[in-house]
């Protein structure tokens, strides 16, 4: 039983092989007759390519080998278009380089410009240029630039002492420019006058963090200046000042200050406009497309080097106006402080030698019951104006006596005359029209008006100093 079952399953075995080896036949048969077939066309094909009169139609090539020919040959004509492409771009563009770069050399000296441009578009590193000459902004380490400058540069803080909580409250913030710092530690700071005057007791914070007591040196009220000073053992960084009469307009800056009294921060913007007249007794200012706030007030506006190029002095307001600050220029305020130094006093600025009062409708009973008692008169509208309260340097300007013009401009408000007298200089003739009451105290006054001209002097006093 065994046996016959082995047998039975060899038989099997052999016809399984041998339909096997008839299907590989069969294939093999398939293949060698589509290769028939393949060359039967082609000499087909050929045939009739060569011997046209014959009428016979070649059979067609096989498709989709006509179709990869196709796609080649597409292929290499956009590769072709391509290629010619980035040669004339490349061409086009080395030229313009070329020429700007001779333009620039030979007209401006700038032969830094191709070095900017590789630098722009091929991604290769260059140091030398740190500002854009393509797009004209700062192209150097904007961290590196805010650490630097608000090393020196310091926050001020105006304080009073409050008996109920027996601690110091701070009133008033500002910031400071440190100038320099001599061997005993002793540090002089520049800040406006309008951030320390009348404060009694102020402290500055340097770059550490740590906070000193602060002393007021001196004060230049028309210059909007102040000098401070403090004492410390830290080694501080001082500013290197730069030559404000270069700013020019699209220039750009970074300031660094105390805004809203929050800390030490920078703010990055550009020159509007240099030496703007903004009716500022000091002189022309830099005007500045910045963000500034209060408590910037005497912080430093720096190039794009680090160099100290102003003091932020004020900002305009209004509903109608937006991002306009103004700084002190730096030549200006070295200058002042140089003079404040050495003599006290900013030298060269005119003095008439008079002290006056605007006296309109909101002031009139204030004056007319106080230091122009007896002058005034009834009061009217045409009595207001400019009066004056004391003379130093002549008689000819007597108490009571209204200026009516300076110098052929009618006046009505003191800060006119002070902007007329801050364009002249000391040793120049002023000319005033004043009208002069004739019987002060009298029920019906009388009134006299006359020309006068007053030699304007140099002012040679200081501001004083709060105690």
């Amino acid at each position: 039983m065994d046996n016959e079952e082995k047998e039975l399953g060899g038989e099997e075995e052999v016809k399984n092989t041998s339909q096997a080896e008839e299907i590989d036949a069969s294939k093999d048969d398939k293949k060698s007759e589509e290769k028939e077939n393949r060359a039967e066309r082609l000499n087909s094909y050929l045939f009739a390519l060569n011997n046209p009169a014959s009428g016979e139609i070649p059979n067609v090539p096989n498709p989709e080998t006509a179709h990869n020919e196709d796609k080649k040959s597409t292929k290499k004509l956009l590769f072709r278009l391509i290629a010619l492409a980035v040669a004339f771009a490349m061409a086009f563009w080395g030229a313009f380089a070329g020429v700007s770069w001779v333009c620039r050399t030979a007209v401006l000296g700038d032969s830094d410009f191709f070095t900017a441009l590789v630098a722009k578009y091929s991604g290769i590193a260059v140091n030398k240029a740190e500002v854009d000459y393509i797009s004209g902004e700062y192209t150097g380490d904007t961290i590196a630039l805010g650490d630097k400058v608000k090393q020196c540069t310091v926050v001020i803080r105006v304080v009073e002492f409050d008996s109920t909580i027996y601690d110091y409250t701070e009133t008033a913030s500002g910031s400071g420019v440190i100038l320099e710092q001599h061997d005993d530690g002793t540090a002089l700071i520049v800040t406006n006058h309008h951030v320390v005057h009348g404060a009694k007791k102020f402290f500055v914070q340097t770059y550490s963090g740590e906070k000193y007591d602060g002393e007021i040196m001196h004060l230049d009220e028309t210059g909007d200046l102040a000098i401070v000073k403090i004492q410390t053992k830290e080694k501080l960084a001082t500013a290197t000042v730069a030559d404000s009469d270069k700013a020019v307009s699209g220039q750009q800056v970074v300031a660094a200050g105390n805004p809203l009294g929050l800390g030490m921060a920078t703010s990055f913007g550009y020159v509007a406009a240099n030496d703007r007249n903004i009716g500022d007794n000091g002189g022309n200012v830099i005007q500045l497309d910045i963000s500034a706030n209060p408590g910037n007030s005497g912080g430093g506006l720096y190039d794009t080097q680090g160099n100290l190029l102003g003091i932020i002095t004020s900002k305009a307001s209004g509903s109608n106006v937006d991002g306009i600050v103004y700084a002190i220029p730096s030549n200006r305020m070295l200058s002042s402080v140089n003079d404040l130094l050495k003599f006290g006093y900013v030298r060269g600025r005119p003095a008439l030698g008079i002290t006056v009062v605007t006296v309109n409708a909101s002031t009139w009973d204030t004056f007319a019951e106080g230091e122009l008692k007896g002058y005034l008169g009834e009061k009217n509208e045409s009595r207001y104006g400019v009066y004056i309260l004391s003379s130093k340097y002549t008689d000819q300007l007597q108490k009571g006596d209204r200026i009516v013009s300076f110098n052929g401009d009618e006046v009505s408000v003191n800060q006119q005359i002070l902007n007329i007298i801050s364009k002249l200089s000391p040793g120049s003739v002023a000319t005033l029209v004043i009208e002069r009451q004739t019987n002060p105290g009298a029920e019906t006054p009388s009134y006299l008006r006359e020309t006068v001209k007053i030699l304007l002097r140099e002012r040679d006093w200081a501001d004083e100093i709060p105690k």
